[in-house]
């Protein structure tokens, strides 16, 4: 074995200071094809002032190399309007033109101007281009009336920071917001919602909201204490009416349950006194730093259009496939639990079936379409002595979940929040196995070239480069069904193999479907139905969600893990933009 490969400084409890210096100093970003649109990233100070107004302050880094001008809707402007608007970029500040913005104009004519495009019914944020490339855009303004005053004597903020359905992807986002005067931290409650990543109070009454992954639109909803603005706009709904609605749909909404929620046990948690929450969090420092999942793959997929791997990578091996996976954008913790699911349910370890103990006389409308898995036990460990210790783990798991070998979808994830620190230990060893095997076996090494920077940086090997690049064909491969009859005569193992690699890769719902056009007696010889791959998708989401919700809130008190759905109903913030 490689010593390097044993040596991980990365654990040491700094690592997870220096990995933010590398994402601040950009040395973790993705290289970026040079004709391609995109926001690298979006920081952003929210400052709330007595009088209900915001003013708020945002640095965006991006290129971009098509159209005259960047825009921001910004949704109705019948309660709330942008004004003040400016913008600068490297010290030059740019010509406010106001309301006279013409979308029309050229590239040059817009160039180191911005205004504002305003409808009967919503304002328009906008800024010329000026030249193609990249660019680091200043952006400041105030929004009237930001904060409101609920039903229930509240104040709340909840805003939607970044559109969805924008025209240009983004790569990360941060949202810091304080107020005029200090907020007590016991006194917030927040939420984030449309993005992968975490909210957090911190002690000094900030709330901070970043991603850490997809971002669909980047929306945070907040309690703010009494007393504090003189906002003039009054709602007709409670402060708890407006929250659920904005968790209607959403994984917060699957944890609450019913009865004790959420938001109760983080108002609860919120009066812990400031001592524990300081413990909890220099445990979770030394806690995360056992681990690095900070690896990231110098490929770019575009590379490798129109060319093809028709071998399953890895020889099939699961858990191991993480580092390459994560590191190339494919997948994660989720994709590999959703591809034991399905291998279990192949190898009939799984059955989904109805659950009939959610169709009882008051749940029948609410809970008819619920399935659950009935677990052969005693068959998968009869079968399985020599498997690995990731899979056997993972399986207990789901055998303690259920009580009588029917797991519930709500069983697991009750459980998950119950035992989320055993269900985050896993993920942490999916990650630690993969990235020793592969070291082992010579596809990753560690950079000897080690400077404060670069600390002990895991790097492919041109083995490792080569397997990575397999994979991106191989994922062509899946994806252009054309090939597929190269297969020929139906052999259902390996095309279920073939299913299970497409879970992993993100894409099991696209190959289905075409693996049932192509061979329609295909779905009649498998276990693999839609059914299963729906089902083996959701048990693991909502489980690691749970989990995740869970862990932020007994570690920090409030705060936690967002949603990538729900949010809706908030109070401001558009849809679509970009350029144009």
């Amino acid at each position: 074995m490689d010593s390097d490969c044993m040596n991980k400084i990365l654990k040491n409890i700094f690592a997870p200071l220096i990995f933010v210096a590398l994402l601040f100093l950009g040395a973790g970003s993705q290289s970026v094809i040079a004709s391609e649109n995109i926001i690298h990233s979006i920081n952003m100070e929210v400052m709330l002032n007595e009088d209900g107004s915001a003013t708020i302050k945002a640095l965006w880094d991006m290129s971009q190399y098509e159209g005259t001008e960047i825009y921001i809707p910004m949704g109705s402007n019948k309660v709330s309007q942008v004004i003040d608007f400016t913008v600068s970029e490297e010290g030059k500040v740019y010509e406010n033109l106001g309301n006279d913005w013409d979308t029309d104009g050229s590239l040059e004519e817009k160039r180191f101007k911005n205004g504002i495009n305003e409808s009967s019914d919503q304002q328009e944020l906008c800024w010329g281009i000026g030249s193609y490339g990249k660019h680091l855009y200043q952006l400041e303004y105030t929004i009237t009336n930001f904060v409101r005053k609920t039903s229930d004597g509240k104040y709340m903020i909840f805003w939607k920071f970044f559109n969805d359905s924008m025209n240009i992807p983004i790569d990360k986002m941060t949202v810091h917001i304080n107020a005029f005067s200090k907020m007590p931290a016991a006194d917030l409650r927040v939420w984030g919602f449309g993005f992968e990543g975490e909210t957090e109070i911190l002690d000094e009454g900030t709330i901070f909201a970043q991603s850490h992954g997809k971002i669909n639109y980047f929306t945070v909803l907040s309690i703010l204490p009494d007393g504090l603005f003189q906002t003039e706009v009054e709602m007709d709904e409670s402060s708890e009416d407006i929250i659920d609605k904005a968790k209607d749909g959403s994984d917060y909404a699957e944890v609450d349950g019913d009865g004790f929620s959420l938001s109760d046990l983080l108002a609860f948690l919120a009066i812990i006194p400031p001592f524990i929450a300081v413990a909890t969090a220099i445990a979770t420092i030394i806690s995360s730093g056992n681990t690095s999942h900070s690896y990231r793959s110098e490929l770019r997929i575009k590379d490798y259009d129109g060319q093809y791997w028709r071998d399953v990578p890895l020889e099939g091996d699961i858990h191991i496939a993480i580092l390459p996976l994560d590191g190339l954008h494919f997948g994660d913790e989720d994709s590999i639990m959703t591809a034991y699911f399905l291998k279990w349910i192949k190898e009939g370890y799984l059955v989904v079936v109805d659950d009939k103990k959610v169709r009882g006389f008051f749940n029948k409308k609410s809970k008819k379409n619920k399935k659950a898995l009935q677990i052969d036990a005693d068959k998968f460990h009869k079968e399985n002595k020599m498997a690995s210790d990731i899979e056997l783990d993972l399986f207990s798991m789901i055998e303690e979940a259920s009580v009588d070998g029917i797991l519930e979808a709500k069983e697991f994830t009750e459980w998950a929040t119950d035992e989320y620190d055993r269900l985050e230990e896993w993920q942490d060893d999916i990650y630690a196995s993969s990235e020793s095997v592969l070291c082992e076996e010579g596809y990753y090494r560690y950079n000897k070239k080690r400077s404060w920077l670069k600390l002990n940086q895991l790097e492919p090997t041109s083995k490792g480069k080569l397997l990575e690049e397999n994979i991106i064909k191989f994922r062509n491969y899946l994806l252009d069904f054309s090939l597929l009859n190269e297969r020929g005569a139906i052999n259902v193992h390996l095309w279920d193999d073939l299913l299970i690699w497409a879970a992993m890769l993100g894409i099991a719902d696209e190959v289905y479907e075409e693996f049932s056009k192509l061979y329609p007696e295909y779905i009649v010889q498998t276990n693999m139905t839609p059914e299963a791959i729906y089902w083996s998708h959701y048990y693991p989401s909502h489980a690691i969600s749970a989990a995740s919700n869970a862990s932020a809130s007994s570690s920090s008190g409030y705060g936690g893990s967002t949603s990538f759905t729900g949010g809706g109903s908030s109070f401001g913030g558009g849809s679509g933009g970009g350029f144009r």
